[in-house]
């Protein structure tokens, strides 16, 4: 079983057939989907999804958390196939990737795909990044932020910084106009 955390602390434990499901909060209203690229066998992913992606901003699911689990790289791009979805008009198809780097707890690796906007981590342009609890992405027209399944709400509050001072290029610029018309 797989123990889903979400603004509210109210936890629930769900079984690994339901990796990709999206389950939202009776409490507080967030959802949270369990976020893997493989499938798991019954018992094997109860400690696993300890790390999260959530939408901080965004054209669309602002504030939904991904529990992130499993071995096998989790594809992120507009694309239906892959493994988070994100459609947007500055996503590239196959925007990104993370790599599993470590287990209890995980680390995750993010890597720019070559996609044509690229991945800003902290307001810099990044190919590659290990991610740390607080790291604000940027992925074309979202901004996530990286964190532990059992830190509850927004890390941090963030103003994503934009301007040639951040090293931000026109991908941010291009991003946020899409993003707010």
């Amino acid at each position: 079983m797989i123990t889903i955390s979400c603004r509210c602390a109210a936890p629930r434990s769900v079984a690994e057939t339901h990796v990709g499901q999206a389950f939202v909060c009776k409490t507080c209203g967030i959802t949270t989907r369990l976020t893997c690229a493989e499938h798991l066998r019954p018992g094997s992913g109860g400690d696993d999804f300890d790390a999260t992606l959530t939408i901080l901003f965004g054209p669309d699911r602002i504030g939904e958390r991904f529990q992130l689990g499993g071995i096998t790289d989790i594809q992120i791009g507009k694309s239906a196939d892959r493994t988070l979805c994100l459609n947007a008009p500055a996503v590239s198809r196959a925007h990104a990737r993370l790599v599993r780097v470590d287990f209890g707890p995980s680390r995750w690796r993010i890597v720019d795909q070559r996609s044509t906007n690229g991945i800003f981590v902290n307001e810099r342009r990044i190919d590659e990044h290990t991610l740390q609890e607080g790291d604000v992405i940027y992925i074309g027209n979202y901004v996530l932020q990286f964190g532990r399944a059992h830190s509850h709400g927004v890390l941090q509050n963030h103003q994503p910084q934009v301007g040639p001072e951040f090293g931000a290029v026109p991908a941010f610029e291009v991003a946020f106009k899409i993003a707010s018309a």
